[in-house]
């Protein structure tokens, strides 16, 4: 998960600087068990291909200044840097229009000079910036199980109500899935019917305005962030106010209607996915998810793996990376070695990042999972025995 915070805030350093301080648009902290590492920069990088060209970018920052900062680009397969940042303004490299140097002159500390370059429209800089900006967001909330609707079922619900593509794809992943959905669609709602949708009693059918149909005083906070969530989208957005619907069939394969409240967390999960997944297989994104298969049976996420593999289904390249405690994902014929990366804290509790492929004696037959539980690869914890106070039941509690 610290990884993925980390490529959420590289993203978020270089989209629309002037939005948000420094401060905010930054969660990673120093690595807190070297009294040295907090006086350091906290130090970003990646490499991507935009356009058949191979890009590497690495950022710098403390506390609410860029100090470093470097974009290097092999259009030849030669490298060619195209700007340079140490302690100070931007060197500004010959490839690049001369302009970029007037932008270079200009731009605040507490700004990375791709995001405000990018900001300006600035030539070969946008680019780049607006792919890292939008490939390198994770998905944390994504489908949040917890949520009867967050914004990427928001996404989904307004998609079908606008696009017939998007509503015949949907509707042919939730029946693939098998989730008993034959049939889905979207449609514009009042504010009474708003309140019906998200489990709550109208005002005159309550003791008090907003209470909820159930008893259960976490029904009630999951539908008020809903409805907290709906609003801000509706206004980020411009659109009304829409809300999904499910058809399922009966024993006698007659439709029958329900709501997004009515489906399992699983499914309003699924659903969720549906918006973001078509995009990235219709532009050949990224898409970055953390806790991917939480809620969904494993033979689902299995099958939405496999369609990222499957050029039919992913015919522009997209590209999942997502997180994850599902061993049953550790599979040989389901992805190369060099696809699967471990995570393991050292003594220190730093965490180091490796590939299977680079585990020494690994067959190409080889029951990963399996050799994973036993603690081949490393990266699992060593339990201890677990010692803890008897539970007991007070009798003495009126």
């Amino acid at each position: 998960s610290n990884l993925l915070a980390a490529m959420n805030d590289l993203a978020a350093l270089v989209e629309s600087p002037t939005r948000r301080p420094l401060s905010e648009r930054t969660t990673c902290k120093p690595f807190a068990f070297d009294d040295e590492l907090p006086r350091r920069p906290i130090r970003f990088g990646t490499a991507f291909v935009l356009e058949d060209v191979l890009h590497e970018y690495e950022v710098a920052v403390r506390g609410l200044e860029v100090v470093e900062e470097t974009l290097t680009a092999y259009p030849k397969k030669r490298p060619q840097v195209w700007f340079r940042r140490e302690e100070g303004k931007p060197t500004v490299g010959r490839a690049l229009p001369s302009i970029l140097k007037e932008y270079a002159r200009n731009v605040p500390d507490h700004q990375t000079f791709l995001g405000f370059a990018a900001a300006l429209e600035a030539p070969m800089l946008a680019g780049p910036a607006k792919w890292l900006a939008r490939n390198l967001r994770t998905r944390r909330e994504l489908g949040d199980a917890s949520n009867i609707i967050d914004y990427f079922g928001l996404m989904t619900t307004h998609g079908l109500a606008s696009d017939e593509r998007f509503k015949a794809w949907t509707e042919g992943l939730l029946r693939y899935a098998d989730v008993g959905i034959v049939g889905v669609g979207a449609e514009e709602v009042t504010s009474g019917a708003k309140i019906k949708a998200l489990g709550l009693a109208p005002a005159d059918q309550a003791d008090s305005p907003g209470v909820s149909l159930t008893t259960n005083p976490m029904d009630v906070m999951e539908s008020a962030v809903a409805s907290r969530v709906e609003d801000v989208f509706l206004q980020q957005t411009g659109r009304r106010r829409m809300r999904p619907f499910f058809l399922h069939e009966n024993a006698s394969n007659e439709p029958r209607r329900f709501d997004l409240i009515d489906e399992s967390h699983g499914t309003r999960r699924l659903f969720a996915m549906c918006g973001p997944f078509f995009e990235a297989f219709s532009n050949g994104e990224v898409m970055v998810i953390d806790e991917f298969s939480a809620s969904l049976h494993p033979l689902i996420v299995r099958e939405l793996v496999r369609l990222f593999h499957d050029p039919r289904t992913n015919p522009n390249g997209a590209q999942l990376i997502f997180a994850t405690h599902d061993t049953n994902l550790l599979s040989s014929r389901l992805f190369r070695r060099d696809q699967v990366w471990f995570t393991e804290k050292d003594r220190t509790g730093a965490t180091e990042l490796y590939s299977l492929h680079d585990v020494k004696d690994v067959r190409p037959d080889e029951a990963i999972e399996k050799g994973y539980l036993r603690g081949r690869y490393g990266a699992i914890p060593f339990l201890g025995e677990f010692d803890f106070p008897v539970a007991t039941v007070r009798n003495d509690v009126e």
